[in-house]
């Protein structure tokens, strides 16, 4: 699914089913307390008057704004599931993020070329058993890596596409743990 899914301005009901699931997982991993979580669950969403968006595809703004922010250390980093895994392989590439975490990242293989530009901590999940990412192509950045010792590649056998997604069919408990 993707984020507009789940963007308040469009769907605001989602938005707060899935704020509500993540506060919930959240005290369930002992995060936030049960109460707080409850708490936070009757907070009204919000919606930004001056929503902020790049002007150009290629601008580093977004990573630039957080670094800003009063409540940043200046690190930052990017996390991004299916076609934003690779986006997080090009916010380090392109952009030097901190540190960057791609689950399942979708078409990758067509910037592997960018691999010299890889300088952060960079983690990958795969599953073995992916319908949309052959194992050839987790192979082929796997040795794109080889000489990247802040790089790592995780695969999981037997797994799909979108293992990491609890309300998928395809969601693995003991991989999306790791």
């Amino acid at each position: 699914k993707g984020p507009s899914a789940y963007t308040p301005r469009c769907n605001p009901r989602r938005a707060r089913a899935r704020r509500n699931l993540v506060l919930g997982l959240q005290a369930q991993e002992g995060y936030i307390s049960g109460p707080e979580a409850d708490r936070l669950r009757h907070v009204p969403l919000r919606i930004a008057k001056d929503e902020w968006r790049p002007d150009q595809s290629y601008d580093s703004y977004a990573i630039d704004a957080v670094r800003q922010r009063p409540d940043c250390s200046g690190k930052v980093g990017v996390l991004g599931f299916c076609i934003g895994g690779t986006l997080a392989w090009l916010a380090d590439s392109r952009f030097g993020v901190d540190a960057s975490v791609g689950y399942y990242a979708k078409g990758i293989e067509d910037y592997l070329d960018e691999v010299a530009n890889i300088h952060c901590g960079l983690i990958l999940h795969y599953g073995g058993s992916d319908r949309f990412i052959p194992t050839s192509i987790i192979r082929s950045v796997e040795a794109a890596l080889v000489d990247k010792p802040n790089a790592e590649v995780f695969t999981y056998p037997g797994v799909d596409h979108g293992f990491n997604s609890n309300d998928r069919r395809a969601y693995n408990v003991e991989a999306a743990s790791v």
